[in-house]
């Protein structure tokens, strides 16, 4: 019933691999990839899920590292801009949610705790936009 940003950016990733992997069918993949995309595009920038009906559930958090790393970002260097604004990213890496985001729980699994996952995917996503040394902070931060 929610689709969280994240898994959709995953998908894009997984979606991207198979037009690589299953060149008879690339097309086919390509097409799903791009819709996908563009629904992603189509949302406000600091959405963090999507309810059944089509509405945003905002907060910024993790999940715009996910759509650099899965080049799923429609405008990365804004997304790169909000993923290290220090509400999102801490002296201890990246935050699942924004600490403004009214659900923000610092201790909570999904509402504002540091994943090193996330914050993987926030180096490679950040390198993959060419912001190298926001990427080094957060390598360093999340050891």
């Amino acid at each position: 019933p929610l689709a969280d940003v994240d898994s959709q950016a995953a998908a894009v990733a997984g979606l991207d691999a198979l037009t690589r992997l299953d060149p008879g069918r690339a097309d086919h993949w390509a097409g799903l990839r791009d819709d996908l995309r563009a629904r992603l595009a189509a949302l406000p920038l600091d959405t963090l899920a999507v309810e059944p009906d089509g509405s945003p559930v905002l907060g910024a958090g993790s999940q715009l590292g996910w759509l650099l790393w899965a080049d799923a970002a429609a405008d990365p260097q804004a997304a790169a801009e909000r993923l290290t604004r220090p509400d999102v990213l801490t002296s201890y890496g990246v935050r699942t949610l924004s600490v403004d985001a009214p659900g923000f729980l610092v201790h909570g699994y999904h509402r504002g705790a540091v994943w090193p996952f996330d914050c993987w995917l926030a180096w490679g996503g950040l390198l993959r936009v060419g912001r190298a040394q926001e990427a080094e902070r957060i390598r360093e931060e999340a050891r």
